[in-house]
């Protein structure tokens, strides 16, 4: 009885709040306008009730997120003269090292890039500026090179590129630092779904990378659960990062 009452108030919870509360109101409109006889109406709000709830539902979220995920295998091997990190988001929160923080997938970026360094011995190229829609981020490569030299990497092997505020002017302007210094086998670092959008801008700019990711997934045949086809703002924030690398795509077209 316990089990199944923590059930039930979790289910109740997803649909007292955003996103559930606007699915449920959404299919509601659909049968009143239904029962009114008003089809095309009841058309529309049904295909948009159906959209809405599917861009909130994990399973949709993995099998977007899994399908880029999938494109490049973690490497067996990992060599090369330079670490390319690519910013994912700061906040500007107070922290013991001062004003601003690195995002949970670019410090789990700035982590890996410690222990390849600490393999390596290769300099690190921090890149990122601040995003087009910021508002009192701090800059990424900047507060990159501050937490890693408070992890003792030498300033001399920190590189930053620090204008970037997209994707696309990470690898522009990272490549114009790695053709000046003459390294040509950059480990390019950056959160699983991002890989083959980056790995193929770096590629426009004439860079070859060896491909790092960070943050995986669960794997897409871990088996779904009855919350998986809920709406949750989980399921949100996965279906939008799985739309956002979509679009992205469009970069290497125009």
């Amino acid at each position: 009885m316990g089990v199944l009452m923590t059930y039930l108030i979790k289910i109740v919870y997803l649909f007292l709040f955003p996103p559930g509360i606007y699915i449920l109101v959404l299919f509601a409109l659909t049968a009143y306008f239904i029962h009114k006889k008003k089809m095309i109406l009841s058309i529309l709000l049904a295909l948009v009730s159906i959209i809405s709830y599917l861009s909130t539902c994990t399973f949709l979220g993995y099998a977007m997120i899994n399908s880029l995920e999938n494109e490049y295998a973690f490497p067996d091997s990992i060599a090369g003269d330079s670490i390319v990190v690519l910013g994912e988001g700061t906040s500007p929160g107070p922290t013991v090292d001062g004003p601003g923080e690195l995002t949970g997938d670019l410090a789990l970026n700035v982590i890996a890039a410690l222990k390849l360094y600490n393999r390596l011995q290769v300099p690190i190229i921090v890149s990122g500026g601040s995003s087009l829609n910021a508002r009192n981020e701090q800059n990424e490569a900047q507060l990159s090179k501050r937490d890693l030299l408070q992890m003792q990497v030498p300033e001399d092997m920190i590189i930053t590129e620090d204008r970037s505020r997209t994707t696309q002017e990470n690898a522009q302007f990272t490549a114009a630092i790695l053709k000046q210094r003459g390294l040509t086998s950059p480990i390019l670092v950056t959160t699983a779904p991002h890989i083959p959008r980056s790995v193929a801008l770096f590629q426009q700019e004439g860079v070859s990378v060896l491909a790092v990711p960070t943050r995986y997934t669960p794997p897409q045949n871990v088996q779904y659960n009855l919350f998986d086809f809920l709406p949750s703002p989980s399921g949100v924030f996965m279906v939008q990062q799985g739309l956002k690398e979509a679009l992205g795509q469009l970069q290497l077209i125009f």
